[in-house]
């Protein structure tokens, strides 16, 4: 049965109960009995259009506003859905610019951290050479520092590796050794220097005392000796 049957089967109980009754709706009943010019049998056929008019448009009037309800539940459902949505992706998106914001920091970190070693290291290689080398090669050291702890010490811990090397035999060390072996004559030249200008010193503030200064033309006598010695193996080495 189609919905339109079943409403007016419907209507028509509605209103044949009514009828059987007496218990008619008041507004369709006046307009029924205005129409029908006070007859009362007459005004019953009306009231049945009447009533059956105003039972149809409510039922539609009823059947609209639950669609408009049925919609405007589905339109929130999906505005819900949709707000949902957006604070999902939101969310996602202060999630991952703090995970930038993080990744960034970590970064600016990282290089700020790098930047400082390298500063630190390079102020302390600078610091190394202007406390240790400078004062050194200048002879502002004592003689006992430059002589004993420099040119005695020092200068036979770093030639401990020349006879190392000296006693390979491969192509390899051979090149070490040579390298090496640069490195180490650059070295003593330095140190050379630097002990000559020390008992250089050494004898001006000894003269200034008016004492002996034995030990810094001594120093210097080593000092001599040492590059005599020095070249006279390179004229054996040569040979």
């Amino acid at each position: 049965m189609s919905q339109k049957k079943e409403l007016e089967k419907k209507i028509s109980k509605i209103v044949k109960s009514e009828l059987d009754k007496n218990n008619y709706e008041d507004t369709a009943w006046l307009k029924a009995f205005k129409e029908a010019r006070g007859d009362k049998n007459e005004a019953r056929a009306i009231y049945i259009e009447i009533r059956t008019r105003d039972l149809e448009d409510e039922f539609y009037e009823e059947q609209e506003r639950i669609e408009a309800e049925r919609i405007e539940r589905e339109n929130k459902i999906e505005q819900e859905r949709i707000d949902k949505e957006n604070r999902i992706y939101e969310l996602r998106a202060k999630r991952d610019e703090l995970r930038e914001n993080r990744r960034v920091k970590n970064l600016e970190k990282s290089y700020s951290k790098k930047e400082s070693n390298l500063r630190s290291s390079s102020q302390n290689e600078n610091s190394f050479i202007e406390t240790k080398i400078k004062p050194f090669i200048r002879g502002e050291e004592s003689l006992a520092y430059s002589y004993w702890g420099i040119g005695v010490l020092l200068a036979i811990i770093l030639a401990l590796p020349l006879f190392i090397f000296e006693n390979l035999k491969s192509d390899s060390a051979a090149i070490i050794l040579g390298l090496y072996a640069l490195a180490y004559i650059i070295f003593t030249i330095f140190v050379s220097i630097g002990i000559w200008r020390s008992a250089g010193f050494y004898v001006i503030e000894k003269n200034k005392k008016k004492e002996n200064g034995f030990w810094g033309y001594a120093a210097r006598v080593s000092v001599v000796l040492a590059i005599i010695r020095f070249f006279v193996e390179i004229v054996k080495e040569l040979k």
